[in-house]
């Protein structure tokens, strides 16, 4: 064989080598997940970037991004000096659109448009966002639109920042560099407010922001469309950045349908969140346990798992307990269960509250915030109603501040507006305890305190009895409120709710708490005075176990010294 045939034969092997190798690179990568089915089952946009699904010119220069959506949401640049670039691999081994933060940008015109602009859900996957201003833009010609983004005077924002365009609401998230995942659902409340809710999670774990605003229409589409990139066409600065992946949903998703949406894009682009935490060990019943259990609830639930759901302590069969009251927990992230309860270390007027375990756990609610509607639910097989007795009592122990939801629910059994049989709740920062007779016409019997929140923790009890004429909320073991009680209550089999309750008309338990809620206890009878006054007592005591092992510590130490008896 000569030389030259040598020489290509080698180049041959090398070539054939190098598209062996590029094959087996494209078979062995890691295959594409599959958007899950949710909300109504199409998005209203779906921009991917996959090398199939773009129009690309000399350099990888993208002219169009075609949309997966099948409504022809497509974006695009015609300007070739503003056209993004395609790059491949770039995150978790799947492409990015890469902008350059000074002139990049695509534009849908005029064709995308939602008929009624809230709600809707908006998920975006960003990397490499080192100024990330002017991400998405929705109508660029209009005011009051909803922008990504912040770009100096007249926005007062600092950059990372989501608002509607008049800045009401307006909130700050963090992207970060390495790469993140970001989902913000608009809506209006019950008031006609507009809400906006915004979670971003990345390898450092997640962050979560929200806030309402005023009743102003929000402007998504018309003329001049969305812009990815950049705001008002270029006019108000641009994004410098990857983005891989920006899907947006005409509508409110519920929050198990943000969470299937989040991991997806989490799996494909290798975005990890922070590891789960270690299974909760239940911690010791403590003293103030052991004078609830004492009293016979027929419900207590301390609250304190995070890998099973949430189980009731009073479950001895028969009356006074009827067995277990077991629930379950909705739409709440597995960080914030098995948060710390009221222990040692704390204190209420100064005094600290020994009487529970050193490691008793709470659920921390998180609001308006983390997407909200975060509950835990306690099915009624009929022994949790308490129309037919006309006489019960509810106890938990919390913590929040006064800045709360109005009608933030402690514990609750039945929709708002008028379909609670009753409800520990605040208002104004302050504690009430409420319900309806379920008459005609259906009216309510408030006891609402002048008690706020206090940052530390609290306990509260809600005493009703009908026949002996006693309806009162009771703050630390003195009474609060007192008003006289109706002759009736509404009679309903709904499950009792912990921490959110479903606004009237609403399918969602979209009332929220914000903050922690532990040691909830119902009774089928109206606790005395003396009663709550020996359970709040109960709370600074150590059980007598723990009362030994601080003794013998104390001795230990030479802070107390036995005294022999001659």
């Amino acid at each position: 064989m000569n030389a030259e045939l040598q020489l290509h034969s080698k180049a041959a092997r090398a070539a054939l080598a190098a598209v062996c190798f590029a094959v087996l690179a494209f078979c062995t990568r890691a295959a594409h997940a599959v958007l899950p089915v949710v909300g109504s089952g199409t998005p209203l946009v779906h921009l991917k970037a996959d090398q199939a699904n773009l129009v690309l010119g000399a350099g990888g220069v993208v002219s169009q991004w075609n949309d997966l959506s099948g409504l022809g949401n497509s974006f695009f640049q015609t300007d070739g000096n503003r056209q993004p670039t395609f790059v491949d691999g770039a995150l978790g081994g799947r492409g990015v659109v890469r902008f350059d933060g000074s002139t990049d940008w695509l534009d849908v015109g005029a064709g995308l448009v939602l008929p009624d602009a809230l709600p809707f859900t908006f998920f975006a996957v960003t990397h490499n966002a080192t100024n990330p201003l002017a991400l998405f833009d929705s109508a660029p010609a209009a005011q009051n639109t909803f922008r990504f983004g912040a770009f100096g005077p007249p926005f007062p924002n600092p950059n990372n920042a989501v608002e509607f365009w008049d800045r009401s609401p307006a909130v700050a998230v963090s992207l970060n560099a390495s790469g993140s995942v970001l989902s913000l659902r608009g809506y209006d409340n019950a008031g006609g407010n507009r809400v906006m809710e915004v979670r971003e999670i990345s390898a450092l774990g997640m962050n979560s922001v929200s806030a309402t605003g005023n009743t102003n229409p929000v402007v998504f589409g018309g003329s001049g469309g969305p812009n990815i990139g950049t705001i008002n066409n270029g006019g108000n600065g641009f994004y410098n950045g990857d983005l891989a992946e920006l899907i947006i949903y005409s509508g409110q998703l519920s929050s198990t349908d943000v969470e299937a949406v989040e991991n997806y894009l989490r799996n494909e682009y290798a975005i990890a969140a922070l590891p789960p935490p270690p299974s909760a060990v239940p911690s010791a019943l403590g003293n103030y346990g052991a004078a609830v259990l004492a009293s016979s609830p027929v419900a207590y639930w301390r609250l304190e798992t995070n890998d099973a759901p949430p189980t009731d302590s009073a479950d001895a069969p028969g009356f006074p307990q009827f067995g277990p009251q077991n629930g379950a927990y909705q739409n709440i992230s597995i960080f914030n269960l098995a948060q710390p309860g009221p222990r040692p270390t704390d204190t209420v007027n100064g005094q600290p509250l020994r009487g529970f375990a050193a490691d008793n756990k709470a659920i921390d609610f998180q609001g308006n915030e983390g997407f909200g509607d975060d509950v835990a639910l306690f099915a009624d097989d009929g022994n949790l109603n308490m129309a037919p007795g006309l006489t019960f009592s509810l106890e938990a122990w919390v913590k929040g501040l006064p800045q709360q939801e109005a009608g933030g629910p402690i514990l609750a059994k039945g929709p708002g507006g008028g379909g609670e049989q009753f409800a520990l709740d605040i208002v104004n920062g302050a504690f009430r305890f409420y319900l309806w007779n379920g008459g005609a016409p259906n009216t309510p019997t408030v006891a609402q305190s002048a008690v706020q929140l206090s940052g530390e923790w609290q306990h509260v009890v809600g005493v009703f009895d009908s026949v002996e004429g006693l309806m009162k909320l009771y703050v630390n073991g003195q009474e609060a409120a007192s008003v006289v009680p109706p002759a009736t209550m509404i009679d309903n089999l709904d499950p009792i709710s912990i921490g959110g309750r479903r606004n009237q008309g609403s399918a969602n338990y979209d009332l929220n708490f914000d903050g922690l809620i532990d040691e909830v206890s119902v009774y089928r009878y109206a606790l005395s005075p003396e009663q709550i006054q020996s359970h709040f007592n109960a709370a600074f005591v150590p059980e007598p176990a723990s009362y030994a092992a601080l003794l013998s510590g104390l001795f230990a130490a030479g802070v107390l010294r036995r005294v022999r008896r001659r």
